[in-house]
């Protein structure tokens, strides 16, 4: 399952959503609600200080979530001559990508759940073994659902459509012997992407 002549790559690259706007906002609202509390005086009794406190802290750890597209990794997925890189995110400045090299992986899976897309690969039993994903069980109780060994090497995804069919044309590309497919409907798109 290694890649072929005339390789190419493609990243999705980390978008900002209206559920990300949603909670930035309601972070906001959250953070101006303990500090207009703080101003109108809630703060006389210890009760109403560790309100206030936990408030503003809920508010800003909802607009910090929400604003991950701008402060975290530009990229989630990578699809490139080495094989498939998740990126997990940053930790002291420095990303955390876990790269799952091309003969290790059987397909390529994207599905839709609850409005995001799920985008990531089904590996082999010796990568999960040997990095231990997958393993948990809350883990396989989630592959034997979908039908495929999928938990700890897929990734949430938000942008449109285009770049979905851009991503299968990489893989194709890459790796023509590796199918890509939805592991919720059995849908499998192999060796060629659906047309757009």
């Amino acid at each position: 399952m290694q890649p072929t002549a005339g390789e190419t790559s493609h990243e999705l690259p980390v978008r900002w959503t209206r559920t990300d706007a949603t909670l930035t906002v309601l972070g906001a609202v959250i953070v101006c609600g303990a500090i207009a509390a703080a101003v109108a005086g809630a703060l006389s009794t210890g009760g109403g200080v560790a309100a206030v406190v936990l408030a503003a802290l809920v508010g800003l750890l909802l607009v910090f979530s929400g604003t991950t597209a701008f402060h975290g990794p530009p990229t989630r997925h990578r699809f490139d001559a080495a094989g498939v890189t998740l990126v997990r995110g940053r930790w002291r400045g420095r990303t955390r990508d876990d790269l799952i090299p091309w003969a290790d992986i059987e397909a390529v899976v994207v599905w839709k759940q609850r409005g995001s897309n799920w985008v990531g690969v089904v590996a082999t039993e010796d990568y999960r073994r040997r990095t231990g994903r997958g393993q948990g069980r809350l883990d396989q109780h989630i592959d034997g659902l979908l039908g495929h060994a999928v938990s700890g090497t897929t990734l949430p995804w938000d942008g449109p459509d285009h770049e979905l069919r851009s991503l299968y044309a990489a893989v194709a590309a890459l790796a023509p012997d590796v199918p890509c497919l939805d592991p919720t409907d059995g849908t499998h798109w192999s060796p060629r992407p659906p047309k757009p």
